[in-house]
């Protein structure tokens, strides 16, 4: 996952500097093969090893030709073997190379097959980089394709051509491993194919680098260097460690195939890093303590179950109602008691004779990592396969793509759970005339009975950027899945911001704090807080011995993400092109971070959420945001580029729904859920397509009539609810709003 953000970052970069994508993968061909050099040397040294071992067994092994006894000969070719340091499982060594290359392969593949921006792109005779390219045409209905001949032909060369001093079984692997790539990638996409077929070709002079800088005197040198000397002792010292590391990184995997489905893998690499990191160093610290090395096995052991255990505990004893004793201090005392009994352990075995570790240990903890990420790679497997982001590909969504630099910049800014004038009045006893007259003296549209199409964002967004309805997700991940990555796939890749950007947009994605709309590798820009924690990694930091910590932690956090993103949506002026600006920012949306004058709430408010208790500290954050937005309106308000501006709620609030069935939802919650901020500016005194009802869903579509002189319809209003536990299982409540 992370390999394949890499090359896509890579191919972006390139992509922005050269304006073809096609160049763009060659590049990216290059990068991979100068990244793969290092361990294509170290490869072809290993070979080399093992081809002059043969040679100097090789009269030996001629001598037992005349060998007659079967068992004789065996055992006379097992002790050359033996006296050489040599395994026939060596012979496979000319693999390596594949080896090296598979998982840039793989990272390639999902990378290209799934990029979205190349769809209809060409390049030189390739028509589109997207599909096969179909050079050789026989019919209307047959084709041919060139390009995996032209790969296949060039892998061929390369392998003759270097393998012509390597023995039979090394030059028919190259063989057999060209034509399986040529049968792997014959249909697929020819930006793939280009790409692989680049790497052959570049392989051609690494291969050629490397055939000239190694040679059995280099060999000898290294071989005989006391850099890679390393004695049988210290082998069997450190090999155990294996053990503490695959036993540190289980919990993290574990954790993350039990939120698989709305967590991305890439998040979890930095906290797999740090966890093998200090598991090494206080391993290396607790041996040089003890002098044992199954010492410092268990006690890394002890530490990482009980680092890993700890917020599990904590909500254990929460969940048994034990937090109604006389006294709190039972939950300020845990951390004080992990810590003590990971010290009572550490004197304990600093005291005490331990005997060799048993092997059931060794083998619990290899099954523990073994369970888990098989469990993962048949889920992504499973997903990959089955579950292919599409729409419903209406036909009016087949835009015109002519790109003129004189477009206006688009503002969306969504406000999480930003109720309408009504609902705020009705629920919450407030007036917000004062902020919607703003808005209108400003000229924007405020659309007083606007609904969103879905109650909940993962659903709500990729619907609007969308501009349609994404029902079919309920068929094709059924009613009580909570799989949100194919809704997070259709919000990445949605309509809105393919289409601005083949009219010569670029887009400008914020950092939002949630999983979903923290991050866009689809967007040109993606701009934010840096340093702040998403919703996976405070979930995740929640679950260990830092529980006690991770509330200042969101504290901050939150709060310098959301006031960082209204700083900046104002002050991006760097960029020539027209562009798209995505923010969504979450607030008024709980936690309640801020008061109505900004300043921070209570520790204790930041876990409120939409209970009746917490009202107050809603109608205080949203007067804030409201203070925020007009700042914000004001300085977007005097550029001196046409600017166009959609402050928009992804859903209502839900306080009358607190503790209620959402699976029979109550009209009093549906039109609380519902009913959304919408308010839109286009710079233009005569708009059409402009309505109080208007959902989500037909926003852009009223817009880019309107900007780029499109001709969508407006489709039926429609909104669907649905529960946190079904969140598939849409229930039409239209007509409810209508009663």
């Amino acid at each position: 996952m992370f390999l394949i953000e890499f090359l896509r970052a890579i191919l972006d970069t390139v992509f922005d500097i050269t304006g073809s994508y096609g160049w763009s993968i060659i590049v990216l061909s290059l990068v991979v093969t100068l990244l793969m050099l290092p361990l294509f040397w170290i490869a072809e040294m290993i070979q080399s090893r093992e081809r002059r071992r043969k040679l100097k067994m090789l009269p030996a092994l001629e001598q037992l030709k005349d060998v007659s006894n079967k068992q004789e000969k065996y055992f006379y070719t097992k002790t050359i073997y033996r006296q050489h340091q040599y395994a026939p499982l060596y012979a496979l060594s000319g693999l390596l190379g594949l080896v090296i290359q598979i998982p840039f392969f793989i990272a390639a593949y999902w990378m290209l097959i799934k990029y979205t921006p190349i769809e209809g792109v060409s390049f030189g005779p390739i028509k589109d980089l997207s599909q096969a390219d179909g050079l050789i045409l026989l019919s209307n209905e047959w084709s041919i394709n060139l390009l995996p001949f032209v790969m296949t032909s060039v892998n061929l060369i390369s392998g003759y051509w270097f393998a012509k001093e390597k023995d039979k079984n090394e030059q028919l692997q190259l063989i057999v491993i060209a034509l399986v790539f040529l049968v792997l990638l014959y249909d697929l996409s020819s930006a793939l194919v280009l790409f692989w077929t680049m790497n052959s070709v570049f392989s051609i002079v690494k291969n050629g680098f490397i055939k000239n800088t190694v040679n059995d005197e280099l060999v000898e040198k290294i071989l005989a260097s006391k850099v890679i000397k390393w004695s049988s002792s210290q082998i069997k010292i450190l090999l155990p460690f294996w053990y503490v590391l695959l036993f540190s990184i289980f919990p993290i995997l574990s954790f993350y195939y039990n939120n698989i489905e709305q967590v991305l893998f890439n998040q979890l690499i930095p906290f797999l890093l740090i966890i093998l990191l200090l598991t090494l160093i206080s391993s290396s610290i607790a041996r040089l303590i003890f002098q044992n090395t199954q010492k410092a096995i268990l006690l890394g052991l002890i530490g990482v179950a009980l680092f890993f255990s700890y917020g599990y505990v904590f909500h254990f004893i929460i969940e048994m109602n034990l937090d109604q004793m006389e006294s709190p201090m039972l939950f300020m005392l845990i951390p004080y008691i992990y810590v003590g009994t990971f010290l009572l352990s550490f004197f304990f075995l600093l005291k005490s004779k331990v005997k060799r570790i048993s092997n059931v240990i060794q083998v619990f903890s290899v099954c523990l990592f073994l369970i888990v990420v098989v469990k993962i790679i048949s889920y992504n497997l499973y997903h990959s396969i089955n579950y292919v982001a599409e729409g419903d590909h209406n036909g009016d969504t087949e835009l015109n793509y002519e790109k003129n630099a004189k477009y206006p910049d688009i503002y969306f800014i969504v406000l999480d759970g930003y109720a309408n004038a009504q609902i705020l009045q009705e629920v919450h006893d407030f007036n917000n005339i004062d902020f919607e007259n703003f808005l209108k003296k400003k000229g924007f549209y405020v659309a007083s009975e606007s609904r969103s199409n879905y109650v909940q964002t993962f659903l709500s967004l990729p619907a609007t950027l969308n501009m349609e309805y994404i029902n079919y997700l309920s068929k094709k991940l059924g009613k009580k899945s909570k799989d949100t990555k194919l809704a997070n796939e259709i919000f990445w890749n949605n309509k809105v911001m393919k289409y601005l950007k083949n009219k010569g947009y670029k887009t400008v994605h914020f950092k939002s704090g949630w999983m979903a709309t923290d991050y866009n590798a689809n967007a040109d820009f993606n701009l934010g807080q840096k340093d702040y924690f998403d919703d996976f990694s405070i979930t995740f930091l929640q679950t260990t011995l830092l529980n006690p910590f991770i509330g200042k932690i969101l504290k901050t956090g939150y709060r310098e993400n959301i006031l960082n993103t209204f700083d900046k949506l104002a002050n991006i002026d760097d960029i020539k092109e027209p562009k798209f600006v995505f923010a969504h920012i979450v607030s008024p949306h709980p936690p309640y971070a801020f008061d109505e004058y900004g300043n921070a709430n209570d520790f204790s408010k930041l876990d409120n959420d939409w209970s009746n208790d917490s009202k107050k500290e809603y109608i205080g954050q949203l007067k804030f945001t409201n203070y925020k937005t007009k700042i914000l309106v004001e300085q977007l308000l005097k550029k001196k580029k046409e600017t166009v501006i959609i402050l928009q709620s992804d859903h209502g609030s839900a306080f009358t729904g607190h503790n209620k069935d959402w699976n029979h939802p109550e009209n009093a919650l549906i039109r609380e859920r519902s009913l959304i901020l919408n308010a839109i500016f286009l710079n233009n005194e005569n708009i059409e397509g402009l309505y109080a009802e208007i959902s989500s869903v037909n926003t852009f579509r009223v817009v880019f009539n309107n900007i780029f002189n499109e001709k969508f319809q407006i489709l039926n209003e429609s909104t669907y609810f649905s529960s946190y536990e079904s969140p598939y299982n849409f229930i039409n409540v239209t007509d409810k709003l209508l009663e």
